[in-house]
């Protein structure tokens, strides 16, 4: 039976992971798995960049997707299907409603049984994106008891900022200190680095995982560029995704019912339009806090990403996207030599 290496291309926004990983999934008969949290709620194509052309196989739930699997996370939930792009697969987009909420506890369960899919049907799973956790809970596990506990956030969401740095403090002293001051007075940056510090102290006292470990074969990439070119890209894409309609796109969630406080509006990409949509700022003032935001979140996924030394980074300014490909391709040869069966 064929083996099939786990591959993952991973680094900040805007450096053609999607592209690379499409390309790369044409010469090994593999299928994307997107690992994107931006990209899980439907409706919300222009902001998140998901570049779709063709819509199919989209069914509700695992089941009718994986011919009558039994899915662990129960429809109507979430959908669990593929888009095609450039004649590939691409899988985990649309997966919720722009008003679900969805942890990197609950994307594990979707990717691995996508995985388990894939791997049955002889397809190498290529997992793209940029959500550092979810990719983590994905490919490493998560303690059991990661899943969300949204009473607690209620909880959470009650307290004050100084109550959450005490709380954090009392976990993860350290991740404290590192925030910078901006995020140290953010409540739902703060909420979020409790919940991650609460992951990992469990998960360093049981050894448990969201799934049985195995000895599989991993093959991790990473694409990066230096800052000043992340930047020039990034403002690009911002500048693209104005002229492809993004204000029509918020304008037609709004619409729909979705509000600015869902989780999906309240992100990068979209929250920023709310000032100018309510007529409180100027069009050019939001797309400069968008920029900005979009280049803080670049700077992020570098600090997670270059803390893991088993990526193998590729500068997107001396490597040609066929360069890269080819070289993934020469790894991922070496891994089918070698590998145990995934």
């Amino acid at each position: 039976m064929k083996k099939h290496p786990l591959i993952v291309i991973c680094g900040p926004t805007a450096t053609g992971k999607t592209d690379i990983g499409i390309r790369l999934a044409r010469v090994l008969n593999g299928s994307v798995i997107s690992a994107d949290s931006r990209q899980l709620s439907r409706y919300m194509d222009i902001g998140t960049g998901k570049d779709i052309e063709e819509r199919s196989n989209f069914s509700r739930g695992a089941r009718s997707c994986f011919a009558g699997q039994t899915s662990n996370v129960k429809p109507p939930y979430i959908q669990i299907g593929y888009h095609t792009i450039q004649g590939v697969n691409v899988w985990l987009y649309d997966m919720i409603e722009p008003s679900q909420r969805f942890s990197a506890h609950e994307f594990s369960e979707a990717g691995r049984e996508t995985i388990n899919h894939l791997v049955n049907c002889s397809i190498t799973p290529i997992i793209v994106g940029g959500s550092g956790l979810y990719i983590k809970a994905l490919v490493d596990g998560l303690n059991t008891s990661s899943a969300p506990d949204w009473d607690m956030r209620k909880t959470y969401n009650n307290m004050s900022v100084h109550e959450l740095q005490a709380m954090l403090n009392s976990l993860n002293p350290q991740r404290l200190h590192t925030m910078n001051n901006s995020d140290r007075h953010n409540p739902r940056r703060l909420i979020r680095a409790i919940e991650q510090s609460t992951m990992q102290n469990q998960a360093a006292d049981t050894s448990l995982s969201s799934f049985p470990q195995r000895r599989e074969s991993r093959l991790f990439i990473g694409l990066t560029a230096p800052l000043n070119e992340i930047y020039r890209r990034i403002d690009q894409r911002v500048d693209n995704r104005i002229k492809q309609g993004i204000i029509r796109e918020i304008q037609s969630l709004l619409k729909r019912g979705y509000a600015w406080s869902d989780p999906g509006l309240d992100t990068v990409g979209y929250k920023e339009w709310r000032p100018f949509i309510e007529g409180r700022s100027t069009q050019a003032e939001c797309i400069s806090l968008w920029k900005l935001h979009e280049r803080q979140y670049a700077r992020r996924q570098l600090t997670w990403f270059l803390k893991d030394k088993r990526i193998t980074w590729f500068d997107i300014t001396k490597c040609s996207p066929d360069g890269i490909v080819d070289a993934i391709k020469t790894m991922y040869n070496d891994f089918m030599c070698d590998s145990l069966l995934f």
